[in-house]
């Protein structure tokens, strides 16, 4: 069972329109009856969070392959290879968007720790310069005392 299939028949059970559903994600009717039909990608799991959400069912039952049997038997590998295609796009999909978020956070730290390198050189130039002016200050103040 593909994931159009799913939705159709979760929206049946639970009584639901597809127009009852697009108002619930706040999206467009047609995106809901594409899905439906197969006609357009499966959507992006934060999507399908909010539908499992809203349907108060698990997001698993998205994710995994359907459980009802095909009427013809000379369908079932067919099918089955259908079912394990939308499966292995969905988690691709999924894997890329983690692999997005995964490499813009890893961005960012790479940036804070290059910001904290150069903090921690002019923190080290400031240090030196102090410690030269401590240095000369402490320097003045002996000479001042073996002149007077």
């Amino acid at each position: 069972m593909n994931f159009g299939d799913k939705l159709k028949k979760i929206l049946k059970e639970k009584d639901m329109s597809q127009s009852d559903l697009a108002k619930m994600l706040n999206i467009k009717h047609p995106v809901i009856s594409r899905w439906i039909k197969g006609r357009s990608n499966n959507p992006k799991m934060e999507t399908i969070e909010k539908l499992a959400e809203g349907l108060n069912i698990p997001v698993n039952y998205f994710l995994e392959s359907g459980s009802v049997p095909p009427a013809n038997p000379l369908n079932s590998t067919q099918e089955t290879r259908n079912q394990n295609a939308d499966n292995i796009g969905l988690i691709t999909r999924l894997i890329d968007e983690q692999n997005k978020k995964f490499e813009e956070k890893n961005r960012r730290f790479e940036l804070e720790i290059s910001l904290l390198k150069k903090d921690n050189e002019l923190l080290k130039k400031e240090i030196k310069v102090l410690s030269e002016t401590v240095k000369n200050s402490k320097n003045s103040i002996m000479e001042n005392e073996n002149i007077g």
